[in-house]
C-alpha cells in the first residue's frame, strides 16, 4: 500500500521526537518561561546539544529580486498586519514551536508563532542559481527561502520580517523547510559516518545517516552565563561593578548581521578602517535592526574606541559564550549496540542541494 506524504512526514515527526503542529509544544511558550528562570538555571535542552556551530555571524542583506506576492503588507518598519488566520489553517503551512528550536524561544517575545511551508519551484528555481564559492550570494539564497517560506508572529505586532529570527536559529528553520519540501525522501543527503557501531552487519546506519531536522544537534549555554537571562529583557543582563555599569547582551538577529556586512561595504568604499574587535561584538550588543544605519554603526564603533582592556575582554569572551547554534556534526544512537555514531554535515553535491534535487534523472527514470 503506498503512504501518503502527510503519514511519511507525521512518521519522521515520531522518529524525530518532535511534531511541527504538536499544540503542547506550540503553546509551551508560559511552561518554557518558567523552566528558563535564572533561579533555576535549567534550559529544556537534549543532552546531545553541546556543540556550537562556528558560522561567520555577518551575512548580506538580500535584494528584492523577485517581488512577494504573499498576502502580508510590510509597514516601513519591516512588520505587517496580523494574520487574519492562522498559517497552518492554509493548505502546506505547519507550525514550528520556537521551543524545539536552538535558542528554545529564549530570545523571542513569549507568544512567538513560527509557520513554514515547503518550496515551490520559484524559491527552488531562485536557489539553484546559488554559486558555493560566494559566500555573500549563499547568505541572500537562504534568506529569500526564510522571506517566502517562513512566517513570524510577535504577540500585540502581527507578522515580522525573516530578519527577526536569531541567526542561530536560521539553519535549523531551512532544514525544517526542506523536510517539509521533500516530505518522500525524494531528495535525500545521506552523511557518511565517522564511527561505525559494533555491530557492522546489521547497522542501522551502515550505508549513512539522512541529513533531516530530527538529527541536528545545538549546544548548551554554560551555567555561568545562563543566570543572567533576562525574563523581561529576553537578553543576558550582566551587572558588572568593577565597571560600574551594566551590559546587556544578546543573541544576534538575521538583520543586525545584515545591516553589518552593508556597514562593512560602507565603509570599504568611503576607506574608512572597520576595526574587526568590534564587529564580532557588535551582533551581541545591538539589540534592534530596525532604524540601524551606517551612521549608528560608525559612532558605536568609535565610541567602542574607549573601553577599558576589561570591558573589551569581557564583551569579547561572552560573545563567544552567547552562542546556541546547530553543530556541524550530526550524532544517532545505534540501537543494536548503544554506541553513539556521528557522521559530519557536508553537501557532496553543493549547497544548492539543500532544494534542488541532486540525482533527478536517476530518480524519475530509476538508472
Amino acid at each position: 500500500m503506498d503512504i501518503s506524504p502527510e503519514e511519511i512526514l507525521r512518521r519522521k515527526e515520531i522518529e524525530s521526537g518532535f511534531e511541527y503542529d504538536n499544540p503542547d509544544l506550540v503553546n509551551s511558550e508560559d511552561k518554557i518561561e518558567n523552566e528558563n528562570t535564572p533561579q533555576n538555571n535549567q534550559l529544556n535542552l537534549d543532552e546531545t546539544e553541546n556543540k556550537k556551530l562556528k558560522e561567520d555571524p555577518i551575512i548580506n542583506k538580500i535584494e528584492a529580486e523577485i517581488e512577494s506576492k504573499e498576502d502580508i503588507k510590510t509597514n516601513s518598519l519591516g512588520k505587517a498586519s496580523t494574520l487574519n488566520e492562522n498559517k497552518t489553517s492554509d493548505i502546506g503551512w505547519k507550525n514550528l514551536p520556537v521551543s524545539i528550536m536552538p535558542s528554545k524561544g529564549m530570545f523571542y517575545p513569549v507568544g512567538t508563532k513560527i509557520a513554514i511551508r515547503p518550496a515551490e519551484v520559484k524559491e527552488i528555481r531562485y536557489f539553484s542559481t546559488i554559486d558555493d564559492a560566494d559566500r555573500l550570494d549563499l547568505e541572500e539564497k537562504l534568506s529569500y527561502v526564510l522571506d517566502r517560506c517562513m512566517r513570524m508572529e510577535y504577540p500585540n505586532e502581527g507578522v515580522v520580517s525573516y530578519k527577526d529570527l536569531k541567526q542561530e536559529d536560521r539553519f535549523f528553520v531551512i532544514m525544517a523547510i526542506r523536510d517539509l519540501t521533500f516530505v518522500s525522501g525524494e531528495n535525500s543527503i545521506i552523511l557518511i559516518p565517522n564511527k561505525k557501531c559494533k555491530s557492522l552487519d546489521d547497522c542501522p546506519f551502515g550505508n549513512g545517516i539522512e541529513l533531516r531536522t530530527g538529527v541536528l544537534n545545538s549546544y548548551s549555554i554554560e551555567d555561568k552565563i545562563l543566570k543572567y537571562y533576562n525574563q523581561s529583557t529576553r537578553s543576558f543582563i550582566f551587572d558588572v561593578p568593577k565597571i560600574g555599569r551594566k551590559i546587556e547582551m544578546s543573541v544576534p538577529s538575521i538583520g543586525i548581521n545584515e545591516i553589518l556586512t552593508k556597514f562593512i561595504l560602507y565603509c570599504k568604499s568611503r576607506s574608512i578602517e572597520v576595526d574587526e574587535g568590534f564587529i564580532k561584538i557588535a551582533p551581541f550588543i545591538i539589540k534592534e535592526w530596525r532604524g540601524l544605519t551606517d551612521d549608528n554603526i560608525l559612532n558605536k564603533m568609535r565610541e567602542s574606541d574607549y573601553w577599558t582592556k576589561e570591558e573589551f575582554s569581557l564583551y569579547f569572551e561572552l560573545s563567544n559564550l552567547i552562542r546556541i547554534g546547530t553543530i556541524l556534526e550530526v550524532s544517532q544512537v545505534c540501537p543494536r549496540c548503544g554506541e553513539e555514531v556521528t557522521a559530519d554535515i557536508s553537501f557532496p553535491s553543493g549547497i544548492r542541494s539543500l532544494f534542488v534535487i541532486s540525482d533527478i534523472f536517476g530518480e524519475l527514470l530509476g538508472n
